[in-house]
């Protein structure tokens, strides 16, 4: 057996070996223009007209879910009726 110096040794490569690929992989200049490609993508520049059709498609769906809703409360509400008549 190694003894306690490679146990040691052992120990101080297990701490500093993601220590250092930390270190050396995170750079911030490694990854710019990653970033901002990505910030462009997923973030782009308000568009007036995109943000008006966002925003009736939103409404249109809603009050479709609403109908749908109501819909199946009245269909609901009869069928409780009509048990309660019998």
């Amino acid at each position: 057996m190694g003894g306690w110096k490679l146990e040691v040794f052992r120990m101080a490569c297990y701490v500093s070996f993601p220590l250092m690929a930390m270190f050396l992989f995170s750079r911030p200049e490694l990854f710019k223009d990653q970033v901002i490609e990505a910030r462009k993508r997923y973030h782009p520049p308000p568009n007036p007209e995109r943000d008006e059709l966002i925003r009736q498609l939103k409404e249109r769906e809603r009050l479709r879910r609403e109908t749908e809703v109501l819909e199946q409360m009245s269909h609901f509400q009869t069928k409780q009726k009509d048990s309660n008549a019998s």
